[in-house]
Parts: C-alpha cells; sequence; structure tokens
C-alpha cells in the first residue's frame, strides 16, 4: 500500500461536482509510469488495439491500480464509500499503427449502467496528452444529463474512430475542452460525462494510458459489462 494517503481540497471536490471530471495531478512519478508501460506493451497484440483487462496477466498492474492512492481519491469523490473496480483497459496510440483515431463522443455509463453518480473512470497518463498526439476531451456539466441514445460502432475496428457515439446536445457543442495531461496524472471522470479523444496525429509520439472502471460496492451494473468478465474486486488492496 502507498504510505500516504491522497488528500483532495474542497475546491478540488467542488471542480468534480460542477465539471464532471478532475484531474489529480503528477499522483504517479516516472520510473512508475515507465514500468507500467513496459508491462502494457509485454501485453499488446501485434496491432496495438485496446488491451482489455492486462491484470489478468500482470500481477504487478493490479498492485499498481490498488495501492490505494486511486481508491484515496475515487473514495473521497463517493463520500467515503467502499470502492470497487470493474476491470482495466489500455489504449496505446501507437504511431503508425492501425489504432491511431480518436474515440467517437460517448458517456462511458450507457455502455455499464449502474446507477447514476455510482461510478467513474479512473484514467493514469502513462505518457504526456495533448492535442497532437490524440488526448481525450469533454463537456464539462455533461454528467448532469441521463444517458443518451448511442449510435453502435465497433471498439476494434482498425482505421476508424472507436466505440459507440452520442450527439451533443446543442447547450453543450460550444463547451468542448481538451484535458492536457502530463505523465502521472490521473483523471476521474463521472460515467455521465459525455467525452471522447483526437486522433494520434504525432508522427512520433505515442499516448499510452490505463483506465479502470471503478464502482460504488453493491451497486449493480448490466450483464453485459457482466459478461465481459468484469467482476467487482476491492480497489483498495
Amino acid at each position: 500500500m502507498f504510505p500516504k494517503k491522497i488528500i483532495l481540497t474542497s475546491q478540488d471536490i467542488n471542480s468534480y461536482n460542477d465539471n464532471g471530471y478532475l484531474i489529480v495531478k503528477k499522483l504517479f512519478g516516472p520510473d512508475e509510469c515507465k514500468k507500467l508501460i513496459e508491462l502494457a506493451l509485454k501485453t499488446a497484440d501485434l496491432t496495438y488495439k485496446v488491451r482489455m483487462s492486462p491484470d489478468h496477466e500482470s500481477p504487478e498492474i493490479k498492485n499498481f491500480i490498488t495501492d490505494g492512492r486511486i481508491a484515496d481519491v475515487v473514495e473521497t469523490l463517493h463520500n467515503n464509500m467502499p470502492i470497487d473496480w470493474l476491470g482495466c483497459q489500455i489504449h496505446f496510440r501507437i504511431p503508425g499503427s492501425p489504432f491511431t483515431k480518436g474515440w467517437n463522443p460517448h458517456q462511458d455509463n450507457h455502455y455499464t449502467r449502474y446507477p447514476y453518480g455510482m461510478g467513474v473512470s479512473a484514467i493514469v497518463a502513462l505518457e504526456d496528452a495533448d492535442r497532437e498526439n490524440g488526448c481525450l476531451y469533454a463537456y464539462p456539466g455533461s454528467h448532469k444529463l441521463p444517458i443518451l441514445e448511442h449510435e453502435p460502432h465497433s471498439t476494434y475496428a482498425p482505421n476508424e474512430n472507436l466505440g459507440n457515439k452520442c450527439e451533443i446536445p446543442t447547450e453543450f457543442i460550444n463547451r468542448k475542452v481538451d484535458l492536457l495531461m502530463n505523465q502521472g496524472d490521473l483523471y476521474i471522470q463521472h460515467g455521465n460525462l459525455i467525452h471522447g479523444s483526437h486522433a494520434n496525429n504525432s508522427p512520433t509520439r505515442s499516448r499510452l494510458n490505463m483506465g479502470i472502471l471503478c464502482i460504488v460496492h453493491g451497486q449493480t451494473y448490466t450483464s453485459k459489462a457482466q459478461s465481459a468478465n468484469r467482476k467487482p474486486q476491492p480497489l483498495r488492496g
């Protein structure tokens, strides 16, 4: 376990409640991120498509997720309720691979369908992320919307924008912001927040990150998520 508790300020909590996301700067060190990149690349296939559940092959990845730092942040944003995680995935965005396109705008909870406000996505930036190499973008405040209709798209189709797609409500179209992150930052995102990512247009830089699906302990979620081998485990190891 990480020896020092991660403390959020009231400003952090209010910002998350207002916008639907929070970036915690430099939660993980460069050496930790380098090690995670090494572990992640060992689990990748030759196309560098999204790698689901790399923790099944690497206990070190699981130990990283459950060392307490992510749990400190997610628990604080949920009134200190115990948190489970349902699985993780690695996004590589390696230049020259067929998986450098962006993710369509969507709400994560349209896949998982846990009760409103009872879960988040926690994303660790393993490398710096900006507009050129395909950073995330979000529509602040859109987490207050219900789950919208989504047009089906593949998560694994090469050379295409990935994932199911929702239309952006008129009142949010001009609110889009790019989420610039540095290596080691932790990004927490409400399940109803509309977000996506840009394509990686850098000829030399990848944009690796690791996403962890978190849910308040004891909450229900869809059978689709269950069939994807997402079994709840305590986020705090």
